[in-house]
C-alpha cells in the first residue's frame, strides 16, 4: 500500500508497537492522527518525525472511555478529514490467576482492549464507508486466538475484538473498506514485561 499523503490514524501511538509503526509510515510520507493518553510522548514522537507538528496531529485519546470518543467524533472527524487508515493498536495486559483477579480489571481490559476500539471504529468507518474507500486495522495478539495461563482477561478481550474485526468485515468489506486482524506472537514492548 502506498501511505504518502494518507492520513493515518494510530493508537496507542506513544510506545511499542504503535510509536514504531508512526516512524516507519511517517518515513514514507504519511500524515499521522497519534493518540494515547500522554499527550507529552506524542508531541515528543511527533516532534521527531520528519514533517514534525505540520504534517501530524497529536490527539489525545482514552479509549477506557468509549461513550466519550462516540460523543467526541463527530467534532473529531470534521477536524481531522478523511482517514485513510485507523490502525487500532492501544491496549493493556493483565497477568493474574483468574481465581485471584477483581471483576474491575476485566471491565477495564475490555474497555480498553475492545470497547474503545469499537468506539473509535464506530467514528471512522462510517466516512470509509461513504467514500467506499479506507482501511481499519485491529493490532490484536496471539492471545487472541490461543488461551493461556495468567491471561483470561487479556485473551477474552483479544478473541473479542478478533470476533468484532471478522464480523465487521462481513458487514463493509463489499462497500470498499478493508478490515485487517494482525495477531503478532511476543515482542519486547512494556505491554509484554511482565
Amino acid at each position: 500500500m502506498i501511505v504518502e499523503n494518507k492520513i493515518i490514524w494510530i493508537t496507542g501511538a506513544s510506545s511499542g508497537i504503535g510509536e514504531e509503526l508512526a516512524k516507519q509510515l511517517a518515513a514514507q510520507g504519511a500524515r499521522l492522527v497519534l493518540s494515547a493518553r500522554s499527550e507529552q510522548k506524542l508531541i515528543s514522537l511527533r516532534d521527531a518525525l520528519p514533517g514534525g507538528a505540520e504534517r501530524h496531529r497529536v490527539q489525545p485519546l482514552d479509549l477506557a472511555k468509549p461513550e466519550q470518543i462516540i460523543a467526541d467524533g463527530p467534532a473529531l472527524m470534521r477536524e481531522i478529514g478523511d482517514v485513510d487508515v485507523l490502525i487500532n493498536n492501544a491496549g493493556v495486559s493483565q497477568r493474574s490467576l483468574f481465581l485471584e483477579t477483581d471483576i474491575a480489571v476485566y471491565r477495564q481490559l475490555m474497555e480498553v482492549d475492545y470497547l474503545g476500539l469499537v468506539a473509535l471504529t464506530k467514528v471512522v468507518a462510517p466516512s470509509m464507508v461513504e467514500r467506499g474507500a479506507g482501511s481499519i486495522i485491529a493490532i490484536s495478539s496471539v492471545a487472541g486466538k490461543v488461551g493461556t495461563k495468567l491471561r483470561t482477561g487479556y485473551c477474552g478481550a483479544k478473541f473479542a475484538v478478533a470476533g468484532f474485526m471478522e464480523s465487521l468485515r462481513t458487514e463493509i468489506s463489499s462497500q470498499g473498506v478493508h478490515c485487517l486482524t494482525v495477531f503478532p506472537g511476543y515482542i519486547q514492548t512494556q505491554i509484554a514485561l511482565p
